[in-house]
């Protein structure tokens, strides 16, 4: 357990992840909440709120912003932009292969990308 705690920022994990989840909540409800649903075939207003895909993707960011704060610890964050790609390309994959439109592709791998952005300045400032 000790080599995913020590010497970690957890001020900037907490940082980063209200940061990174702020600005899904822009990306997703504000930005490009039309075009994301359009391009899913859903409403662009659900009837009824997510829950379990809000609880995943709060966990899914600390667990993310985590990431950061390890590599950070060691002096390794340029490797974390390799698991930042890793996971944009996975997701775009898999888009793909639900053959969504190539902007919902996009929206979806932009997402990840700016959430790596965040959670690196956050690790650079705290």
């Amino acid at each position: 357990m000790q080599e995913i705690t020590a010497n970690v920022s957890w001020t900037a994990v907490i940082v980063g992840f209200i940061a990174a989840y702020a600005v899904g909540f822009l990306w997703y409800g504000v930005i490009f909440q039309k075009a994301w649903a359009l391009g899913n075939g859903l409403p662009e207003k659900p009837e009824s709120f997510p829950v379990m895909a809000m609880v995943l993707q709060l966990i899914g960011t600390f667990l993310y912003s985590w990431v950061f704060a390890i590599t950070a610890a060691r002096e390794m964050l340029l490797t974390v932009i390799l698991v930042v790609l890793t996971i944009a390309c996975l997701i775009g994959a898999g888009a793909l292969y639900r053959l969504r439109p190539t902007n919902v592709m996009l929206i979806d791998v932009g997402y990840i990308i700016a959430m790596g952005v965040v959670l690196f300045i956050a690790q650079a400032i705290f």
